[in-house]
């Protein structure tokens, strides 16, 4: 929002919110591994007719997440993989392979 070379009003309340964002998160943790298994998929707008298909067949029993194939969303879904929160990956969207193949 603004830069951190000093406080000011606006800086100064965000830092406020986050703080007590922490406060309340800290105070009341939650378990992410309760529930069905997570299902970690991509999406990206032509595939969206496709992703969405797939979540409505497994919603019953899979807690379905999407990630936009972005970068940033591969990259969240992986690490969320990579940490045992998902219980497994429909790769639908692969634009990211792409980009990281051909410099994209």
């Amino acid at each position: 929002v603004t830069d951190m070379a000093g406080l000011n009003r606006l800086s100064r309340a965000v830092l406020h919110n986050a703080a007590q964002a922490i406060a309340g998160m800290a105070a009341k943790p939650t378990s992410a591994a309760a529930g069905k298994p997570a299902l970690g998929l991509t999406m990206f707008g032509v595939t969206t007719p496709c992703v969405t298909a797939i979540v409505e067949r497994l919603r019953a029993d899979y807690d379905c997440m999407v990630f936009h194939a972005t970068g940033t969303g591969g990259r969240s879904m992986e690490k969320l993989a990579d940490s045992g929160l998902l219980a497994g990956v429909l790769d639908i969207t692969t634009t990211e392979v792409c980009d990281l193949l051909f410099g994209g």
